[in-house]
Order: structure tokens, then C-alpha cells, then sequence
């Protein structure tokens, strides 16, 4: 469970930067899901088939191979079948021999994708027509990993240090440090007065400093932004029902890793968690450019409190509040820049 930010489809297959906006603009099929047993298949000449391991059958003929399967780390749960891909099966995939002992046991089960080059030409029209987007197929849905990675790696749009557009904002355990992180930050930007900035001229682009603008007039202006939000705290309530449920779940010997999120409301900064964080819509590339230069001057703000803060507790959450902040940042930055569309996942 965490949080993250990617950029929508629509937004990537209409800039002409994004390398993947072909792939994303070219529909190459549909999901369908497929029909019960004996039922005739409206899309059968462009339906896919996946192979299975029938588990069930394998556990009963050949027990001791059922156990060695068992034994790996890629083990079937039970599970009546098995999908016979890389991705479900990992290793035991590319092992000729079990490969080979497993033949017998391997059959083909209709999928929910069907290709439109296998559909008549006014079939596949209609499909298309009568197809919710969320449930079409790109070319770029069928890219496999190592083919994406080569779009990827040459697109301008990623981030330098990722190979893809995705960017992680973080756990959700890590929310307590963040939020006491920008607590401490916005505290800070009270101190800054203007003889500390006058010593430290290129410091905080965003400022009008000809009419005496401090970094606590941007904050203020923020606080007046988000004034009347309402609060979300239902991400984080569901995190700490998932990490009670583990907690409860684990042998008396295991430890869980690590703890409850802390709900005591912060103002402004849960103001702002709720609106620029936990939200559905995306962020337009105008709002992304509203909201660079507070969040930029926050982040200034936070290098001066991290500097000024000795190495005991107030460090670790102005370190992890520069950290996350700076990836939000990046986001927003690119979605400026290329006039993406940035949105959250959380």
C-alpha cells in the first residue's frame, strides 16, 4: 500500500513528447468477459485463449509434483487453475523439465481479450463503438516489460532516475513523519525574518522582495487556499485497518513491520494533505503551475530548518518531508512543463 503519481492515458496520447502516445492512441482489441460453459461467443474468431495448469487434476494424479510445487515460492494456493505465464509461475516457466512433467496437466481457457485483426471488419466497428474506454486493449497493453522499458528509457517525459512516468510519493507509515515534517516547516517559516534574508539575497526565487514578500506571506497565502476543505482521512483509516488485521493475523513469533498512523488532526497541513494529496481528479497542467511556487518555497524553507535542526527527533521528519515533497515536486514539474495531466494513486 502507498501513494504515487502517474500521468492519465489522454494526457500522454496528446503530447507530442510522451513516447508511449502512439501505442496509448492505437486500440488493438477490447475486454469481453467470456460467455458460461456451452454458450455461444459473440467475439469467438478474435477471442484469446490463456494456458492454465489444472492444479486440481495435478494434485490428484501426480501428488509429489503437486508438493515440489508447493515447496517453491511459486506455489498455486490451492487454486483450482494455475495462469502458465512468467508472470504467475516465475521460474518453474523457463524449466525445461518441469516444463515437461507439467505438459499433460496444461490446457486452454478462454480469456476475457479478444483482438480485433481476428474480428470481421463491421464486428470489430461495432465492438468499438459499443466498448467503454476503461475496456479497450492498446498497443501499448501488449507491450511486454522489456519492450515498455525500451519506450520508456528514451522518453523525455520520465523522471531522470525512473524508467518509467511513475513517481513514488510514499508508504502510508510514513505519513506521521511527513506531516510532523511539514508541521516543523511551516513553523520554521515564521522565524525567516527579513535581516535573514536580506543575508541570503538569492534565496527564494518566488518572492516579490522588492515589496518586502517573507516565506510566511506564501504560506499564509496557501492557508488561505485551502480554507474550508474538507477533511480525508479515509486513506489512512483504511491503512491502519489493513496493519491491524496483519497485526492480528501474525503467529505470536512473527513480528509485523510497522504501525499505526496517527489521526490527531494538524491544521493547514491536513487542509493540504486532503486537497493536493488524497483526491481523484487530476491535477491540470494550470493548477500544477499554481501550485509549484509554494510548494518550491516550502521545500526552500524546509533545507533551512533542516540545517538549523539538531540530530535528534526534528531532523528524521523534516529529512522524510523534503524527501516526499521533492517527488511531488518532480511530478507536477513535468506535468507543467509537457501539459500533462498528473493524477494520484493512493
Amino acid at each position: 500500500m502507498g501513494i504515487d503519481f502517474g500521468y492519465t492515458d489522454e494526457s500522454l496520447k496528446r503530447s507530442e513528447y510522451a513516447k508511449c502516445a502512439d501505442d496509448l492512441k492505437e486500440v488493438v482489441g477490447f475486454y469481453a468477459e467470456p460467455p458460461e460453459h456451452g454458450a455461444p461467443d459473440t467475439w469467438a474468431s478474435g477471442r484469446e485463449y490463456d494456458g492454465v495448469l489444472n492444479v486440481s487434476r495435478l494434485r490428484e494424479e501426480l501428488p509429489e509434483l503437486y508438493e515440489t510445487l508447493q515447496q517453491s515460492r511459486w506455489h498455486p494456493d490451492n487454486l483450482e487453475h494455475w495462469y502458465w505465464n512468467r508472470a504467475w509461475v516465475g521460474e518453474v516457466y523457463d524449466d525445461d523439465k518441469m516444463r515437461e512433467q507439467l505438459r499433460p496437466f496444461l490446457e486452454e481457457k478462454p480469456s476475457g481479450s479478444v483482438l480485433l485483426k481476428g474480428l470481421p471488419r463491421e464486428a470489430a466497428t461495432e465492438a468499438l463503438q459499443s466498448t467503454s474506454p476503461e475496456d479497450l486493449i492498446t498497443a501499448w497493453d501488449r507491450l511486454d516489460y522489456e519492450d515498455r522499458k525500451a519506450v520508456c528509457e528514451r522518453c523525455p517525459v520520465r523522471p531522470l532516475e525512473n524508467w518509467t512516468c511513475y513517481l513514488r510519493f510514499g508508504n502510508y507509515p510514513g505519513m506521521d513523519a511527513f506531516r510532523m515534517g511539514f508541521l516543523l516547516t511551516t513553523e520554521y517559516a515564521f522565524k525567516i525574518d527579513k535581516e535573514r534574508l536580506k543575508a541570503n539575497p538569492f534565496s527564494f526565487e518566488h518572492l516579490d522582495t522588492e515589496r518586502g514578500e517573507l516565506p510566511k506571506d506564501k504560506i499564509i497565502e496557501l492557508i488561505e487556499e485551502l480554507e474550508g476543505v474538507e477533511i480525508n482521512k479515509k486513506p489512512e483509516e483504511f491503512a491502519n485497518k489493513v496493519f491491524e488485521t496483519l497485526l492480528a493475523a501474525a503467529r505470536p513469533e512473527e513480528e509485523v513491520q510497522g504501525e499505526s498512523i496517527d489521526l490527531t488532526y494538524i491544521p493547514f497541513v491536513d487542509e493540504f494533505i486532503s486537497r493536493y494529496i488524497y483526491r481523484e481528479e487530476s491535477y491540470s497542467p494550470e493548477e500544477a503551475h499554481k501550485l509549484l511556487p509554494y510548494l518550491e518555497t516550502l521545500t526552500e524553507v524546509n533545507d533551512w530548518a533542516i540545517w538549523d535542526a539538531d540530530e535528534g527527533m526534528r531532523r528524521r521528519p523534516l529529512i522524510m518531508f523534503r524527501d516526499r515533497m521533492g517527488s511531488m515536486i518532480e511530478g507536477l514539474k513535468i506535468a507543467d512543463k509537457y501539459g500533462l495531466e498528473m493524477y494520484v494513486s493512493y
